[in-house]
């Protein structure tokens, strides 16, 4: 397992009607050509980000203060396995949403740590 804090993402939908509540996220980081690379992952809040994912509607940014990455595998009927990657968040903030409605600007100067 992995742990991470203060990480960036940007919230695209949640599913509050089980007891934990899903929802899928996208990261991005820059490569070495300078170009956006975007991630997406599938991510459960538990712990004191539980109670705030419940006010999510699914279009935020948000600061992923403490989580984990976890990989498990699960034994197939044919003897293979099939590997499963598990984003757990245990609390976040939500931050603020741009001023700006351009989709090609990934941020500006004072918000440049921010990718969209």
């Amino acid at each position: 397992m992995i742990y991470f804090t203060d990480q960036f993402a940007k919230m695209w939908s949640i599913d509050k009607s089980k007891s934990v509540p899903r929802g899928r996220i996208s990261t991005s980081e820059k490569n070495q050509q300078g170009e956006w690379v975007n991630s997406s992952w599938f991510v459960s809040f538990i712990g004191k980000s539980k109670e705030k994912a419940l006010e999510l509607n699914g279009d935020e940014r948000i600061k992923m203060l403490k989580g984990k990455v976890t990989s498990t595998s699960k034994k197939l009927d044919d003897d293979t396995y099939r590997n499963y990657i598990n984003v757990t968040v245990f609390d976040f903030e939500l931050m603020g949403q741009p001023s700006y409605q351009d989709p090609d600007d990934r941020g500006s100067v004072e918000d440049d740590e921010l990718p969209f």
